[in-house]
């Protein structure tokens, strides 16, 4: 049964460090370790006052942990030590503490985006924790916890999140932070969700170190022409830069490599973000929030009267923002925005679907850029002839890039400890650039998505496919991995 913490007032922080008769750092220190319960109520902690009655009699130093939460512990230290790392001490911690630090270091050495802890029912009907992690956009399973041990170490993570852990049958949102160097923070952002088998933990993990390192433009590595197209349209005065591709595609990433590129002290940039993903220096960041009325529509026609030079909106997500972003362009401004399609043909299909004028978007759109990301190949990848490399050069072909153009250094997966057996270590950009010219006025609202490409291509775009064919000719990826990525069977 759940007790009751809206009734009873918490404590601050200052009380409950009145109150234990400690210091702020030291209670700040037993909360983030889960010694001490506690909340956070906006960015503030706060303290149930019983369980500072509980700390003071000695009775909840620590989490309840039964004996699966060590032999987790054990797992993933072993996982780790696979990595090549030394596992972090967790001797003087709570167990489900130290499962939690345990986790995120493994996340961590392993580069993953995301991990989880969820209750999953096996083929045989028992309930177990399954902890996956997400590397190169590839999800796997790396550790299994018994049911019963789900609960404490989902409450450690709430507890270092900032989540109220009395509370097991709501969503549940936090963050918090974790320095793995001596200037190095990681940021955690936490979601604990009820599932009908019990509650579940997800954690994306933000390392301001690789984001420095991949939002810049020469980092994403375009081709040579989609750069030259984008770097173009990046310079001209006005028009709408339309980033699509589906979720986990990048398009974040490049759309803030672009405001990186073009945000100077002489131009007024917004950005209007549902999550501020990066904070661009010189670029004031406006975050959607609903329920104080700073919606999409209200913070784009407030930006316009900023003296705005250059909009970012992260996502065009309803008709309403649709509406408003081409005018936005087509009266002078710079627009980066990002839409969901699968190709750049799909994105102007798309946006006459959804009742938007085929003039409008051929006269506000200066270029639309469809990408997705395919795993690079490790070092460890040997020389191999694909046995679908007809298909390859015949899709190459129609896609913009002849035989001539293709190289010869095909290569497969062998896997090594360096990337965990898998074959691949990291991952790379694919994209087409589809530009407006004079052939696509007429076609937009009358022609299919296949036959705007057809279009596009006869004036030189390279088709995302395309694009992933020659990157697998020159060794980077491989055909398997392009055909994934691009849902070609």
């Amino acid at each position: 049964m759940e007790e009751n913490t809206e009734s009873v007032e918490l404590l601050s922080i200052d009380e409950a460090v009145d109150a234990l008769q400690s210091s702020r750092s030291t209670v700040y220190r037993w909360l983030h370790t889960g010694q001490l319960k506690g909340v956070k109520v906006g960015r503030q902690w706060r303290v149930h006052p019983d369980e500072v009655e509980r700390f003071l009699r000695g009775e909840s130093p620590q989490i309840a942990s039964p004996p699966g939460v060590e032999a987790f512990c054990a797992e993933l230290t072993e996982l780790i030590r696979g990595r090549g790392a030394e596992p972090m001490p967790i001797d003087s911690m709570p167990p489900a503490m130290g499962a939690v630090m345990l986790m995120t270091q493994l996340t961590i050495e392993s580069g993953a985006t995301h991990v989880s802890l969820e209750p999953q029912q096996s083929a045989d009907g028992r309930v177990q924790g399954w902890l996956r992690m997400r590397i190169d956009g590839c999800l796997a399973t790396h550790a299994v916890l018994e049911a019963r041990s789900i609960p404490a170490v989902v409450e450690g993570w709430k507890r270092w999140c900032g989540c109220d852990p009395h509370k097991n049958r709501e969503i549940q949102n936090g963050r918090t932070v974790l320095q793995t160097g001596e200037a190095t923070v990681v940021e955690l952002r936490v979601t604990v969700m009820p599932t009908v088998l019990g509650e579940s933990v997800s954690v994306t993990v933000v390392d301001p170190k690789r984001v420095a390192e991949y939002v810049s433009l020469d980092r994403i590595d375009f081709s040579p022409e989609d750069r030259t197209r984008l770097d173009a349209a990046l310079a001209a005065p006005y028009g709408m830069i339309v980033v699509t591709g589906p979720t986990g595609s990048g398009k974040s990433s490049t759309l803030y490599a672009a405001l990186h590129e073009v945000a100077s002290p002489e131009r007024q940039t917004i950005a209007i973000e549902g999550t501020t993903e990066w904070r661009v220096p010189g670029v004031a960041h406006v975050p959607i929030d609903e329920e104080t009325g700073v919606t999409f529509s209200a913070a784009i026609r407030a930006a316009m009267r900023c003296g705005l030079d250059v909009l970012m909106v992260s996502e065009i997500r309803d008709k309403a923002t649709l509406e408003l972003v081409p005018g936005v362009a087509l009266t002078g401004h710079l627009v980066l925005t990002a839409l969901h399609a699968s190709t750049a043909a799909g994105a102007v299909q798309r946006m006459v679907e959804f009742g938007l004028d085929p003039n409008t978007v051929f006269e506000a759109t200066r270029l639309v850029i469809a990408q997705q990301l395919v795993r690079r190949l490790c070092d460890c990848a040997t020389p191999a002839e694909p046995p679908d490399l007809a298909r390859a050069v015949d899709a190459a072909a129609s896609g913009g890039i002849s035989p001539e153009q293709l190289g010869e250094a095909w290569h497969e997966p062998v896997g090594c400890s360096r990337c965990a057996h898998t074959g691949y270590q990291g991952r790379r950009v694919i994209a087409e650039s589809m530009r407006m010219t004079p052939a696509l006025r007429d076609a937009i609202g009358t022609r299919s998505a296949p036959e705007l490409q057809a279009l596009a291509v006869a004036d030189g775009m390279t088709t995302l496919v395309a694009d992933g064919i020659r990157r697998a000719s020159h060794g980077e990826t491989t055909l398997t991995e392009v055909w994934r990525v691009a849902g070609i069977g």
